[in-house]
């Protein structure tokens, strides 16, 4: 499902359904509030929050860790320029997400070694 530009955090519950597997939120004005409605989405297999702005500070690591534990399923997950990711964010995925295979972290200043080697794993 691709809706970019038009999902915000007060819309986003009405377009979600249990079996979207691909979710396209480049652009959208969303924040943490929004990745909590995805968890009802558990066959989520491919999840894009890139930010076309320079930086993305409405999305945190504490998003990222609901997404992971809801989400389990998920492959593919893109996070450049959500700056406020860290690495908590990333330890969650690594440790829930044992199918991922994409991940972006392009501009997420937060990001260090130890999220390298979790996700080497």
């Amino acid at each position: 499902m691709s809706i970019r530009g038009r999902i915000t955090d007060s819309n986003i519950s009405e377009v979600l359904h249990p079996e979207v597997q691909r979710l396209d939120l480049r652009s959208c004005d969303i924040s943490d509030v929004a990745l909590q409605h995805l968890c009802k989405c558990r066959k989520l297999k491919a999840l894009n929050l890139k930010s076309c702005r320079e930086h993305r500070n409405s999305i945190t690591s504490e998003g990222i860790k609901a997404v992971a534990s809801s989400c389990s399923d998920l492959h593919e997950i893109y996070l450049k320029g959500c700056c406020s990711v860290t690495d908590e964010g990333v330890l969650a995925l690594a440790l829930n997400c044992h199918l991922l295979k994409i991940i972006d972290l392009g501009g997420c200043l937060g990001i260090t070694d130890v999220s390298l080697h979790a996700l080497g794993k």
